[in-house]
Parts: C-alpha cells; structure tokens; sequence
C-alpha cells in the first residue's frame, strides 16, 4: 500500500515535470534503476521520494548548487544556490532545511534510512521540494497526491 501509493505520487510528479520529446537515455536509465530499487528493496524507505525527487533535477536541468560559504544560509529555491541574506521573494529554506535536501541529493538510496527525519519535518521539505519544481518546471501546477501520501506516511 504504502510503495504503491510514493509510486503514485511520483508518477503525477514525473508526468508535471518530463516533457521532453526527444529520447534521453541516462534520464531513463535513472528512472528505470531508481524505480527497480525501490520496487525490490525489502526494507521501506520512507525518505525515498525526497531522494528521488532531489536527484531527478540533475536531468531535469536545475540540480541545486552546493553551499560554497558557511556564511551561505539561505538555499533560494528560486535561484537553485545558497546566499548569504535572505531572499526579498518568499521562495527559500532555512540554513538546517537547505543542507537536508542537500544531503537527500547526495545520499544513495540505499542509505537513506540512514538519514533521520521526524514526519513533520519531511512533510515540511516535500512542502519546499514541490515549491523548487514549481518554480523551475513550466505549467507545472499543483500536485494532489501528496496529501494522500502524506497520509500514508504519517
């Protein structure tokens, strides 16, 4: 129940975002292997969705660019970098939230149970995650299904 319903999400996710019409081979193969994994690991990962989605911009064309300063301590969703003030536009995380979905990019998902976030907390960074895709996928729109996957988590 709970697999099928993050692959629910993730397929109305994928659906807003690729709209590309010529073939991409290490998109697919990203997606193929990612979906494989999730499909045949035992264990649930509850933070796979985030990972998959952090990873996902890497095709997509507006992967995050790391924190080069420690005076950096605001990640602009807007802009895909951290700074040093924040943003006049309400599009940004926290210091603590930015290095979390930093550390979901570069995390394998095969130690993201590893990583240990409370429920409040990931609905929080899918909440800014879904809000980076927004404002970087054209006529993306609002996603439904995260409020039952929300549900299905909690």
């Amino acid at each position: 129940m709970i697999k099928n319903t993050v692959i629910q999400f993730l397929n109305e996710v994928l659906y807003k975002s690729i709209r590309q019409q010529h073939v991409d081979e290490h998109l697919f193969e990203y997606l193929y292997n990612a979906i494989s994994w999730f499909d045949e690991t035992e264990e649930l990962s509850v933070n796979f969705h985030l990972s998959f989605l952090m990873k996902l911009t890497r095709f997509l064309g507006f992967a995050p660019r790391p924190q080069l300063r420690l005076d950096q301590k605001y990640f602009d969703l807007q802009d895909g970098n951290f700074t040093s003030l924040a943003p006049v536009h309400p599009y940004y995380t926290s210091d603590e939230e930015g290095k979390s979905l930093m550390l979901l990019l570069s995390t394998a998902f095969q130690k993201n149970n590893e990583i240990k976030f409370s429920n409040a907390y990931r609905r929080l960074l899918l909440d800014k995650i879904l809000i980076y895709y927004q404002l970087h996928t054209a006529s993306f729109g609002q996603v439904k299904s995260h409020q039952i996957l929300e549900e299905v988590l909690s």
